[in-house]
């Protein structure tokens, strides 16, 4: 097996290309793009592609995979618009792409199906309803429901504080997907007192003084939900800097790699977490799938599972164990023991 790294800094592109003689397509390799709108390689879709390529490599899928994200992460539309449609333009024989946002990326999904290109959008199960987009049957969604996502954390809270207990959301940006996820209805209904919400754009930083401006203004707030996991991070950062992680419970969305650690850790109460194993194989079978002719068998929409994880113990016993090593990677070095006593490592 030969592979080859190349990386362009200017437009922030990732570049690895396997060549593997087995039951491929052909000789010549299929060429899959795939565009997130991070290259962190421990974020959500460098995860998902990770376990692609093992699954297509154990196919025996001759393959080109070319990654690349936007210069400005999670809400640089335009330039995640420009990428997918320099994939267009490449004539790449497959795209998956985790969008910016579904709304603001339906152009840029027009010309993709125009193209004819297969296309794999994940963290999504659907267009939203109305939406302006060309009839065909090579559009495949993989994701957790957002909605899951929601009521899993208000389930969690019911369960585990009393009514009225004051609550803060760090929120993304306004959208479909951030009320799914946010499931404020269900918080209300259970009697949760929502003091305030920020927006942060998905911004670790962002999130970070947002919530050192949310607890200045509102130090009672005992519950703080980042709608995501890079600005869960930031919500952390900060409620470890002010010295209330004792009484102020912070709730992750996605179970990134520094989620898990900060659960283990106990800084962060709990994430409710999607696994990343079974979106990129999934990715990967639905190429193979449709590679190989049997277009009939694929679904349009794949549900994958959530699960909140509250203690290195449910990490432990409730989680895929392959988790543990990249934890181990991006955990202290100097408190290694520690994370081999909470792992039994």
């Amino acid at each position: 097996m030969y592979k080859h790294k190349v990386f362009l800094a200017l437009v922030l592109t990732f570049g690895l290309i396997v060549g593997i003689t087995g039951v491929g397509f052909g000789q010549k390799p299929i060429t899959i793009g795939g565009v997130p709108f991070y290259l962190d390689r421990y974020d959500s879709f460098m995860l998902y592609l990770r376990e692609a390529e093992r699954r297509l490599e154990e196919l025996g899928v001759n393959y080109e995979l070319i990654a690349s994200a936007p210069a400005g992460g999670a809400k640089d539309h335009v330039g995640q618009l420009a990428i997918i449609e320099n994939m267009v333009t490449k004539e790449v024989d497959y795209l998956a792409v985790l969008p910016t946002s579904i709304e603001m990326q339906i152009p840029a999904f027009r010309h993709v199906i125009e193209a004819g290109i297969p296309l794999i959008i994940t963290d999504y199960l659907d267009f939203i309803e109305g939406t302006d987009v060309p009839e065909t049957d090579e559009v495949y969604f993989i994701a957790y429901s957002h909605r899951d996502m929601g009521r899993a954390v208000a389930d969690y809270v019911k369960e585990n504080y009393p009514k009225g207990v004051k609550m803060a959301i760090i929120h993304g940006i306004p959208g479909f997907i951030t009320d799914q996820r946010a499931s404020e209805d269900l918080h209300i209904a259970n009697g949760v007192d929502i003091v305030y919400r920020h927006w942060a754009d998905f911004d670790r930083a962002k999130a970070y003084q947002g919530t050192l401006d949310t607890l200045a203004a509102y130090p009672e707030v005992e519950i703080i939900l980042g709608m995501n996991s890079t600005m869960a991070m930031g919500v952390v950062a900060a409620v470890e800097a002010m010295g209330r992680l004792d009484d102020v419970d912070v709730f992750g969305y996605g179970g990134i790699i520094e989620e898990l650690n900060s659960v283990a850790l106990g800084k962060m109460k709990a994430t409710v977490a999607r696994s990343h194993f079974a979106t990129g194989k999934t990715i990967a079978d639905i190429i193979y799938l449709h590679g190989q002719g049997f277009k009939s068998v694929l679904r349009r929409s794949i549900r994958t599972p959530v699960l909140v994880l509250d203690s290195a113990e449910t990490i432990r016993d409730q989680w895929d164990h392959r988790y543990l090593e990249m934890m181990r990677e991006k955990w202290d070095p100097d408190q290694i023991e520690l994370f081999n006593k909470l792992f039994g490592q």
